[in-house]
């Protein structure tokens, strides 16, 4: 953490931290190998800094960057922790999530479907005498919850701060007084990974619940699998109920094709004939009970449409197992003439492994994105930049439970293009990378458009026994 003491004396002058350099991952040293292990204890767990306010865009206020060194800091508190041991010989996953207090019913599902460990945390905004009140009631409950829930640690971060850069600027537009902060959603997200005690994690948003045989598939071998392919990142379809008042949230694939075909749920913002042509049906606006939930008029797969819902719904109805490879190569977002694609939003669910066999450490989200827009699909890009192997597991998902649509006005339409600005930035930064890695392995860039000639592992299509991958590599420090 040298390189830290270095940054905080460089920009005391300034009282900001340039955000990019938060992105930076400690290193291994040279010739350092780390031990084989599922357990990860990751050193930086309880010194990372997290900014949780920015002075300016891709600033963080210096007095706004928090590190989790000291158990009784006012900015977190963890209600819990009582997840079970985590075997050194055997592969585990953590579910990791994040979401605001009244998300807290829909964590309830989260934590009936994966008895596997869980990392989650909580906000509740506590910046008003008024809110003090608010945050008393809503801290008691989750503290509650949180001791009846199993396998899991919880975190409450507090919300003491409302004047962060993009917050100001979107209550002057919005033209309200009612206007909460936009959250830091990245930052949660690196919190809530920095918890896991296993390499495998799964973030997972707090508005989706697994299938509840996800994660006993992905004990029964695919993990294993998984540790042997460099970057490996396993996509986990994602769905969604259409319902507010009573959400459709299957517990299998059987369930889901029950509930598919009779148009209760479909993919996520997607109409559901236009990536599966069997599927016709789909409820009517006039047949949901709180329409404020509901898009009938999505017809768009940006966010989706690379993980190839077609393929993973006729292999998972004619019984296949295992998984796929996608095409998610970062020149892929781009045409023959070097123009964006739709493939640039693709922003999967992902597990995937914290470090490698060979010390190289999964990317951490960029903390620049505030709010809503772009801040996942940023770490998507990053791990295609970086040559990540993409692969769709069968017959597993998650569910989107339903909930009121945050309205649409001029204040959001800015902000998206705010942090539009941001993705560009972030996506320059990332040809820069890509090509100097390229440059090195030898590959043509011709256009603007990366044409990688890799040749792959024997992971095309991994329909076989996972069993026989019990040996495995797994690393950790």
């Amino acid at each position: 953490m040298l390189l830290w003491l270095v940054l905080s004396l460089a920009v005391q002058c300034w009282g900001t931290v340039d955000l990019n350099t938060l992105q930076c991952a400690p290193s291994l040293g040279t010739g350092v190998l780390p031990e084989v292990s599922n357990v990860h204890h990751f050193e930086n767990a309880s010194t990372q800094q997290y900014c949780l306010a920015q002075c300016q865009p891709n600033l963080c206020c210096r007095h706004k960057l928090y590190v989790m060194d000291k158990p009784q800091r006012k900015w977190y508190r963890v209600l819990v922790d009582n997840r079970q041991p985590v075997s050194e010989d055997d592969y585990d996953v953590t579910l990791v999530s994040f979401g605001s207090f009244n998300r807290i019913n829909t964590f309830n599902l989260i934590h009936d479907a994966w008895p596997g460990p869980k990392v989650a945390v909580f906000t509740i905004y506590n910046y008003t005498e008024t809110l003090n009140h608010v945050a008393d009631r809503e801290y008691k409950a989750l503290l509650a919850a949180a001791q009846q829930w199993r396998n899991v640690k919880v975190i409450v971060v507090l919300v003491l701060y409302d004047r962060d850069y993009y917050t100001r600027h979107f209550k002057v537009e919005d033209k309200t007084r009612h206007t909460q902060p936009l959250l830091p959603l990245n930052t949660l997200r690196n919190i809530a990974a920095d918890h896991a005690n296993t390499n495998f994690i799964f973030p997972l948003d707090m508005d989706f619940v697994p299938s509840q045989t996800l994660y006993r598939k992905l004990r029964s071998g695919v993990l294993s699998t998984l540790a042997r392919i460099p970057r490996a990142a396993l996509v986990i379809p994602h769905w969604e109920s259409l319902d507010c008042r009573n959400p459709d949230v299957p517990e299998d694939f059987a369930q889901l094709v029950s509930s598919a075909k009779a148009g209760r749920i479909r993919p996520f913002h997607v109409t559901a004939k236009h990536l599966i042509p069997s599927l016709t049906r789909e409820i009517d606006e006039r047949d949901v009970e709180d329409a404020t939930c509901y898009r009938h008029q999505y017809t768009v797969s940006r966010g989706i449409y690379t993980s190839n819902y077609t393929r993973w719904w006729d292999d998972s109805i004619g019984g296949q197992e295992g998984f796929y490879r996608v095409n998610a190569d970062y020149s892929s977002i781009y045409d023959s003439k070097g123009v964006l694609t739709d493939t640039e939003k693709w922003e999967p669910f992902l597990v995937v492994k914290r470090r490698e066999w060979d010390g190289h450490l999964l990317p951490r989200y960029r903390e620049a994105f505030v709010g809503r827009h772009f801040n996942k699909i940023s770490f998507v890009l990053q791990l295609r930049a970086l040559q990540y192997q993409f692969y769709t597991l069968r017959q597993e998902f998650s569910t989107h439970v339903a909930h009121k649509l945050a309205p649409t006005s001029a204040a959001m339409s800015i902000h998206h293009r705010r942090m539009r600005v941001i993705l560009d930035k972030h996506e320059n930064e990332l040809m820069d990378t890509l090509i100097n890695m390229t440059a090195v392995e030898g590959q043509d860039i011709a256009n603007g458009v990366i044409r990688r000639q890799r040749s792959l592992v024997s992971t095309e299509d991994l329909s076989v026994d996972h069993g026989q991958y019990r040996d495995g590599l797994l690393c950790s420090k």
